[in-house]
């Protein structure tokens, strides 16, 4: 019989894992203090009656209580978000909230297979690149700010699932 002892070392790491996870003794993501208890939020955005697929979303508190939390998640390929409170905690304490979305869309020019090996030839075609790129903003500017967005949503303590129409698509240039 063979010693490999690259083998008994993986062997040996993943038994420690497998300890470690199983005794208790890893706590995983420690709850903030303070932390209200959460309730499931899912928020559904759609534009021209059409889903807004890669859009942040975010829940700004209007109670005094909550404004301390980050609470935000963003859409998949249906615009549906799950919300999360401080990123890792799914769900939200329950109060009112205005919702603020965002979603940007960039347009990067055709880039060469292969760069020169020459590093100035190389910078032009990058700084080239850097100049002509565009991103858009494909939100009405009145949702995407906290001051004139008109969307709110109440999560009381029960799950919350609301749709939100955020009107015609536009192309406000970024940069």
């Amino acid at each position: 019989m063979n010693f490999n002892l690259s083998r008994f070392v993986l062997v040996f790491l993943i038994l420690c894992l497998i300890f470690r996870f199983s005794t208790g003794c890893y706590k995983g993501r420690q709850t903030p203090a303070g932390l209200p208890k959460l309730y499931r939020c899912v928020i559904h955005l759609t534009q021209e009656n059409q889903p807004i697929p890669d859009a942040m979303v975010s829940l700004r508190s209007v109670d005094s209580g909550n404004k301390q939390w980050s609470i935000s998640g963003s859409t998949d390929e249906t615009g549906k978000a799950e919300i999360f409170t401080e990123l890792y905690f799914k769900g939200v304490p329950a109060g009112e909230y205005k919702v603020v979305v965002s979603k940007t869309e960039v347009i990067v020019p055709p880039t060469p297979a292969v760069l020169p090996e020459n590093e100035e030839e190389r910078t032009k075609i990058l700084n080239r690149i850097e100049s002509e790129t565009k991103e858009y903003s494909v939100i009405a500017a009145e949702f995407s700010d906290l001051k004139t967005t008109p969307l709110t949503i109440n999560v009381q303590e029960k799950e919350t699932e609301v749709s939100l129409e955020l009107g015609a698509k536009v192309t406000n240039r970024t940069r």
